[in-house]
């Protein structure tokens, strides 16, 4: 198994787990439920600090706001940022609309956004080269990264969709 991205002992466990279980498809609280009743070393529970700002970093990150000038859209409310601060690397937050909000730091949001995105892209590829690998028998699936027509068509339903409420 790889060691990118994952503890290489949590990849153990998952296998022990479907070794023990016979269950190939596993859900994550139960695999977990299952290692704690069998006396896996548990993480260490976060403070009531770390989870308030996890619980609003997702506030912050799917909060919008109704703009007159784009009816039926709805621009996020918050957009996150990196920055180093005494060498430690930050997420903040500002509102696009707002006093501190630059070009610079909506520059590095959507760049951030965008790493993200081809992050997944990358990873997506490597699947199906995977699968199509794994299952040479079946129809290859073939990649297709272009997602234009994908991102036009949902903004066209949400057209429709102000056009059907206005």
């Amino acid at each position: 198994m790889s060691k990118r991205g994952s503890s290489n002992d949590d990849e153990k466990m998952i296998r022990l787990y479907k070794i023990e279980t016979g269950n190939h498809d596993p859900c994550m609280p139960e695999v977990a439920a299952w290692a704690k009743e069998r006396g896996f070393k548990m993480p260490k529970v976060k403070t009531d600090v770390e989870l308030l700002a996890k619980r609003l970093s997702r506030s912050a990150r799917l909060s919008t706001r109704e703009v007159e000038d784009m009816p039926g859209l709805f621009p996020r409310a918050n957009l996150a940022y990196p920055v180093i601060e005494h060498g430690e690397r930050k997420i903040r937050w500002f509102d696009p609309a707002g006093p501190s909000a630059t070009r610079e730091k909506y520059a590095k949001s959507r760049t951030l956004r965008r790493e993200g995105m081809v992050g997944d892209a990358v990873q997506y590829a490597i699947d199906d080269e995977y699968w199509n690998l794994k299952h040479p028998d079946d129809e290859p699936f073939q990649l297709d990264l272009d997602l234009t027509e994908d991102v036009l068509w949902r903004l066209n339903g949400l057209a429709a969709q102000r056009k059907k409420a206005g």
